[in-house]
């Protein structure tokens, strides 16, 4: 080798010396700082000549616009003084640009500008213009190149290298992505596809000459619209085709898509190769490339591929393009509302229906301060103003709404003692007891009394309609409590509505469901203004505040449109304050969505990005052209994280949204958001909500007061189901992306981005990439017509209900119809308390039997089974049987569900069943609408997203009764329905049964029968029979058929894997996988475990034999093995995440938590709560277990030579948990099966009773040979050779000579040794019994062994303390021990020898030994069965017949139910 590097090397001529000399000189003057003398040219003039009326114009129009933009939250004082352009941001230049072009010179426009800090000389002298001049290229001077190419030998391999990592981290994510991706689709799946998403289409041979167009549903790359059939051939697994684009030299009409779930064909444009040049290209960046599904792991493939038929089309122009058309595309709908010409003490008035003048607006949100402004209530919305022709932003103020309260008086006066007297109660004494003990100490100078008549049904204690004394005073005085009295009332003795918000008042008071147009009957102009809303009105009185409810018997207008602003952001760790920083905020804005209509389109107006750099690091030298040559969004650098959320907050204001939308908002993005603003001290902070406040506490929960606030993760909670609400998995689940297409930004790599521009700019188009996702997910959802229909029906405040409460929406449902029927609601509780006065969790599960889960009938079945579940069953419950507070006895309420008296058929209906009601009946009604054919499709959108809101209001109203931080809760009306419902679910079972037809398992509210047939329409006429016979039984009830299964395998409770059927318009059969329960859907299990199993799953439920399935699972496991072993798997599959449920310091025993051990290990700060932390297990060189071999991916790059990944334990306790589960009901395939093709050791594997679960069928278990299959053999050492010998139980290995060459010696010779070590051995197995060692259940638990005792048990188990799930069992345990020292006795049994014929010292040999082993088995009680302790329950006594008294005895039932109940 070196031979060869040495010819390699090229050799070099001798030179005269002087000639060197010369190029030395030159060298080193050209490092002294000695440059090449340049000519300089003629500078052009950089000034425009005007007029001195000109450019007086000119500074009054400056004066007149906002253009000034804060310096670091400092701010400018305008002065009428001229500023430099490069003080700017873009959009001014580019404003005062415009306007010069029609009098002066045309300049050049500057695409971006940066607002850097004062006194950084680095980045005044990068922004310093420079003009280009001719350079003296070194390469031209052979001689001086070649001795500057040996200087620059030994440092250009660590500069490459270098150079080579950066762009290796830049492609970190994609590539391990695109490795996982490749290598999982090494495993095909010959399992039968269903034919609902298999759609064949002929495929046409891609040609050179053929240029493929993308269409706007797929474009994976936001640079170059056009890719080569090679770039194609990477994505065969796209979801769309492509149909033929009508290519008449203009391509305005963008080639229709076609959604498909599996198959795709890209069908090429028949374009001759010579037309190519003639193409253009129009994209709407706005409702193009962020309205369609981009793949921004890609761009670095498309941009490293060498198309050789690629357009020839310069990059630069395309982005120009795009940068004209989308600036274009911003001035012309960006609809900015002039403030100037809006005068606030102008209030816009309507006349209503009376004739009157009355301030007339739409109310969104609603904001109360109770510590600041007592008795006000700010309510922010929207109303039109004829002077722009628009609708603007607007705050109401309703003050001096007065407290509320009900004192309930006694029947009696008390007397001093306290007990009552003779004296009855009036309201005169009343009045003066409540105005001498209660008034007047509390200082409340003014109130109201009078007698009212009211009604409570919510204690037993409170009668049930009663006089009550109603009394108000003013908000500003403090609050009454009873408990503060300093002796007990005599004419009263409870006191409501103390509490009670003022919101809540005004809400219930006025009848205000939701938002909805109101009017102010007297609108008062505010001089000192509280908000930043363009006009604020104040009411002085809730009484001037009134519903509009329409004129002339028309219905009210429609909401106005809400301006929806969705912002984005990239934060990255300093490594030196471990704080998070805010680097980069993408924003999407549109001005005008209006609920009522179709979604947008295009999906936003108006766009920008604002980022800036970290303060250790410099930006690269580029940047500023690169930037110039980014032209898809607005782009705005700043010079540090207090100027860039100064403009955030500047642009936030400017745009004054209505709606906010994020991901994550109101989790880490808001606490971050407000922690930045308080560290940094930004003053103006204020302005990202619409209240005037200098508050800094709490500034997370009021952020965004006044405005609305849309959350998807929490809105994707309520509306879907899914593994997980990251933003990957929502792209996955609502868009419809195909897994890995979504880029996802590891904490880590959001610094190395920043190295390069090209970097930056990769991170600018996936930061606006993921907004628009996020824009794309809330249309989707419909979140916020969905929002504003439930808040409606519900009657509560909108930004509650996207905060996902349904307790509270049904609180506030509740209120409203007790209100209105004169009921006195109960308080609201913010705790309640245990005895030792401790708070109660909410998260504690219900003290009550929940619902029936009937026992799973474990099996594969592949005959059709039939799905029937009950529509909404606790709802219709509380109809059927008119559960409600009103109907039960409020002295029931300590009473259990079973013994409670259901009210009788003919009494009145119930406040809870009537509302449920109103709401079924309401649905049916919008669902008729829904199906007329003749309507829109806005008009049916609407319909069924008001169905929508009903379904769930209506399924959510039992949620309130078992809600134990509820006011409503009612823990024996919430038992008394459950209670119901399993009694339902167990008639229905058993009356299936006597038709002839087998349960397999029940939930709740829905059974699984199994129809042992394989004809679809036979199994619906049989649902349909079961459902009529059913449904007799019952007024509302109601039991449907919800699906059929053509492959069902029942592992265990709520655990299961099936094939649905469903019939189509056509009349065709469907199939479609459902998942529930199975491991496959966790998040702790490393993701090759997860494909494991579901590619075991595809085998199982397909059409292919037994023996078919058997065999492709094994060759699965046996290529699994050897890959893993062979470092083959790439690492993405290996990575376990687990999220952290509280901060890491909180955790006690962090030691056994392995994603805890690596967040610990990476540093303080760079893990929270909530987050989740990504490990891999290794191998370091210890023997310690697993949990603590855990590793980050980053530990594993920078230590490659010390840890390697530990196969063994992925195959162990990854891959064979996983799989063993979901082929435990299988046949064909077992546990010792898998664990064979694995490799992985059976102890482990399959457990402490695998070997009674795997016994073939017909084995003995009394034969020797399979009861004692798997216990030790006894081993013993020779004294005369030393070395150890094994009893063989065939034969008569007593009087067997050792197997030594030179050992004469037997066993029977030296008996007492032999007995001495079989009594060391039975005493070993004995120690072994009582150390207790425990393990989980789990085999995937990395609780593998201990001694620590939980306290919390299930069944008389111990819970694992670390999965909190499986059960403990002792790894060692009584039969076990049993067992081995009875195969040592039949090992010593001399009579077992009935065919050989014993000499006598060997025969008295085994009874000798056959007694030592006799008086250990006899000292234990294992085999011993004592029939007096067993029944000694049932022992009759003469002492029961005495006094002639009879007692029953209790019954084995009785006695069961009693174990039970101990269990419990």
């Amino acid at each position: 080798m070196a031979d060869s590097s040495e010819e390699s090397r090229p050799k070099r001529m001798r030179r005269d010396t002087s000639y060197k000399a010369k190029a030395f000189e030159k060298f080193k003057q050209l490092k002294s700082g000695n440059r090449n003398k340049y000519e300089v040219e003629e500078l052009d003039s950089v000034y425009e000549v005007v007029d001195e009326k000109d450019y007086v114009k000119k500074v009054l129009s400056r004066q007149d616009e906002d253009w000034i933009v804060d310096d670091d939250g400092s701010g400018y004082i305008e002065d009428g003084r001229d500023i430099f352009d490069d003080d700017l941001d873009s959009e001014s230049i580019a404003h005062a640009q415009a306007s010069g072009k029609e009098k002066g010179k045309k300049r050049k426009k500057k695409a971006v500008s940066e607002n850097a800090g004062k006194g950084n000389l680095q980045q005044m002298i990068s922004n310093m213009p420079t003009k280009k001049k001719e350079e003296v290229k070194i390469d031209d001077d052979a001689m001086l190149s070649e001795i500057l190419e040996e200087m620059d030998d030994a440092s250009s391999g660590p500069l490459k290298a270098k150079l080579n990592k950066t762009i290796e981290d830049e492609c970190s994510i994609k590539s391990r992505k695109q490795a996982a991706m490749d290598y999982m689709k090494s495993f095909s799946v010959p399992a039968k596809k269903p034919p609902s998403i298999t759609i064949r289409t002929p495929k046409k041979e891609a040609k050179k000459e053929n240029v493929p167009i993308s269409c706007k549903k797929e474009v994976p790359d936001i640079k170059t619209e056009i890719v080569s059939p090679k770039g194609l051939a990477t994505q065969k697994d796209n979801t769309s085709v492509i149909k033929k684009p009508q290519i008449n030299g203009d391509l305005s009409s963008q080639p229709e898509v076609i959604k498909k779930e599996e198959e795709s064909t890209i069908e090429d444009s028949e374009v001759p190769a010579n037309d190519t040049e003639k193409i253009k290209i129009e994209d709407d960046f706005t409702q193009e490339c962020f309205d369609d599904d981009l793949d921004m792991s890609l761009i670095e493939e498309f941009e490293s591929q060498d198309v050789k038929n690629k357009i020839e089309e310069p990059e630069e122009t395309m982005v120009d393009e795009w940068h004209a058309e989308f600036s274009t595309e911003w001035e012309n709908q960006e609809t900015e509302i002039d403030s100037s010409m809006l005068d606030k003490t102008d209030i816009p008035l309507v006349v209503n229906a009376d004739g009157k003048k009355v301030f007339r607006f739409f109310w969104w949100d609603a904001y109360e301060d109770a510590e600041k402004h007592k008795g006000v209530i700010f309510l922010f919305g929207k109303t039109y103003s004829e002077k722009v022709k628009n609708y603007v932003s607007c705050c109401v103020a309703v003050r001096n709404i007065n407290r509320q309260i009900f004192f309930l008086p006694r029947t009696h006066v008390l007397g001093d003692d306290g007990k009552p007297t003779d004296e009855p109660v009036t309201f005169k004494k009343l009045y003066e007891e409540v105005n001498d003990t209660i008034m007047k100490p509390l200082k409340i100078s003014s109130f109201r009394a009078r007698y009212v008549h009211k009604k409570y049904a919510f204690d037993p204690e409170v009668p049930a309609e009663s006089d009550y004394m109603e009394v108000r005073y003013p908000p500003t005085d403090p609050k009454i409590d009873i408990n503060s009295l300093r002796r007990a009332p005599r004419t009263f003795f409870r006191i409501f509505g103390g509490d009670s918000p003022f919101l809540e008042l005004l809400l219930l008071e006025r009848r205000i469901r939701g938002p909805c147009w109101l009017d102010i009957s007297d609108p008062v102009p505010v001089n000192a203004p509280v908000s930043w809303c363009a006009l604020e009105v104040s009411c002085s009185r809730p009484g001037e505040l009134a519903v509009f409810t329409g004129e002339g018997g028309r219905q009210p207008p429609p909401p106005p449109p809400l301006v929806v602003l969705t912002m984005h952001m990239r934060t990255a760790i300093n490594p030196k304050t471990l704080a998070n920083e805010i680097l980069m905020v993408s924003c999407l804005a549109h001005d005008r969505y209006a609920l009522d209509g179709k979604t947008p389109h295009p999906p936003f107006k108006q766009h920008f990005c604002v980022f800036t750099n970290q303060s250790q690091h410099t930006l690269p030298l580029d940047i500023h052209e690169a930037l110039n040559k980014y032209r898809a969004t607005k782009v705005q650098k700043m010079g540090s994280e207090k100027a860039l959320l100064n403009y955030l907050v500047a642009q936030m204001s400017k745009i004054d949204a209505d709606l906010i939308v994020g991901h994550d908002l109101h989790g880490r993005q808001a606490a971050l958001l407000a922690d930045r603003l308080t560290r940094l001290d930004v003053r103006n902070f204020g302005k990202l909500g619409r209240l005037r406040t200098t508050e800094k506490k709490k500034l997370d929960r009021r952020l965004f007061a006044g405005r609305l606030v849309c959350d998807i993760k929490i809105t994707a909670k309520e509306l879907i189901k899914s593994k997980s609400y990251d933003l990957e998995a929502l792209c996955q689940v609502v868009l419809k992306m195909k897994e890995n297409q979504y880029m996802e930004l590891e904490p880590g790599d959001i610094p190395k981005m920043y190295r390069t521009s090209d970097g930056i700019i990769k991170l600018i188009s996936a930061t606006m990439q993921d907004a628009s996702y996020i824009l794309r997910i809330m249309y989707e959802l419909n979140a916020i017509p969905l929002a504003l229909q439930i808040t409606n029906i519900a009657g509560c405040v909108m930004s509650r209900t996207l905060l996902g409460g349904r307790s509270e929406r049904n609180e506030f449902l509740l209120l409203h119809a007790f209100a209105e029927k004169d009921y006195i609601v109960p308080a609201k509780q913010q705790y309640k308390k245990n005895d030792d006065g401790a708070k109660q969790s909410a998260r504690k599960k219900p003290t009550y039997s929940g619902g029936l889960v009937l026992e799973p009938k474990v099996g594969f079945y592949d005959k059709l089974v039939l799905l029937m579940d009950f529509n909404s069953l606790y709802p219709s419950i509380i109809q059927e049987y008119n559960i409600c507070f009103t109907t039960l006895p409020a002295s029931s309420g300590r009473e259990d569900a079973p013994e409670m008296t259901l009210p009788s058929r003919d009494s009145a209906p119930g406040v809870l069943p009537t509302e449920i009601r109103k709401l079924v009946e309401s649905r049916r009604e919008v669902k008729k609408l829904m199906n007329t054919p003749d309507i829109p499709n806005e008009q049916r959108m609407q319909y069924n997203i008001r169905q929508m809101a009903l379904k769930l209001t209506a399924n959510s109203m039992y949620g309130c009764l078992g809600f134990s931080n509820s006011r409503f809760y009612a823990r024996p009306l919430a038992a008394l329905v459950t209670h119901k419902g399993r009694e339902i679910l167990m008639h229905t079972k058993d009356l299936v049964e006597k038709m002839g037809y087998d349960v397999v398992y029940g939930d709740t509210d829905s059974i699984m029968i199994n129809t042992n047939l394989l004809e679809y329409d036979q199994v619906m006429k049989i649902g349909v029979r079961i459902k009529q016979e059913v449904n007799r039984l019952y007024r509302q009830v109601e039991l449907d058929v919800d699906g059929v299964f053509k492959y069902l395998l029942l592992l265990k409770k709520k655990k299961y894997a099936a094939v649905t059927l469903s019939k189509g318009p056509d009349g065709k059969l469907y199939e479609n996988r459902e998942y529930k329960g199975l491991d496959i859907v966790r998040r702790d299990w490393s993701q090759v475990a997860s494909e494991s199993g579901k590619f075991v799953l595809e085998h199982i439920l397909s059409d292919q034999s037994s023996d078919e399935r058997g065999a492709a699972v094994q060759q699965y496991l046996c290529k699994l093995r050897s890959d893993l072993e062979e470092g083959r798997v790439p690492l993405p599959l290996l990575v376990i995440t687990k999220q952290l449920t509280k901060d890491v310091k909180a955790y006690v025993d962090a030691q056994q938590q392995p994603h805890v051990r690596v967040a610990l290990r990476m540093g303080e700060g760079r893990f929270r709560a909530g987050d989740t932390v990504p490990y891999v297990v290794c191998k370091d060189g210890t023997s310690n277990p697993p949990t603590q071999r855990t590793y980050h991916i980053e530990e594993l790059k920078k230590r490659p030579d010390e840890l390697k990944i530990d196969p063994q334990y992925y195959l162990a306790q990854q891959v064979h948990p996983v799989v063993s589960r979901i082929c435990e009901p299988v046949e064909g395939v077992d546990a010792y099966l898998i664990a064979e093709c694995l490799g992985v050791e059976a102890p482990r594997a399959r457990g402490p009773s695998a070997s009674a679960s795997n016994r073939e069928v017909g084995e003995n278990a009394i034969r020797p040979e399979v009861r004692y299959r798997n216990v030790d053999r006894f081993r013993f050492r020779c004294v005369g050779c030393k070395a150890e010998l094994e009893a063989d139980e065939a034969g008569a290995w007593l009087g067997s000579q050792c197997s030594g060459d030179s050992c004469r010696y037997r066993p029977v010779d030296y008996l007492g040794h032999v007995q001495n070590q079989l009594t060391l051995a039975i005493r070993g197995y004995i120690e072994r019994y009582y150390q207790c060692e425990l393990t989980c259940e789990d085999p995937a638990c990395s609780n593998a062994s201990t001694r620590r005792l939980p306290l919390r048990f299930v069944r008389r188990h111990p819970v694992c303390f670390v999965c909190k799930q499986g059960v403990l069992y002792r790894t060692y345990n009584e039969g076990q021990l049993y067992l081995q020292i009875s195969y040592f006795r039949y090992l010593m049994d001399p009579t077992r020898f009935t065919k050989t014929v014993l000499e006598y010292d060997v025969q008295e040999g085994y009874f000798t030994l056959m007694e030592t082993v006799d008086e250990i088995l006899n000292d234990s009680g294992y085999s011993v069965i004592d029939l007096t302790e067993l029944f000694r329950g049932f022992e009759v006594t003469s002492k029961i017949f005495e006094n002639n008294k009879q007692k029953v005895l209790p019954t084995m039932d009785e006695y069961n139910e009693e174990d039970e109940d101990d269990d419990l």
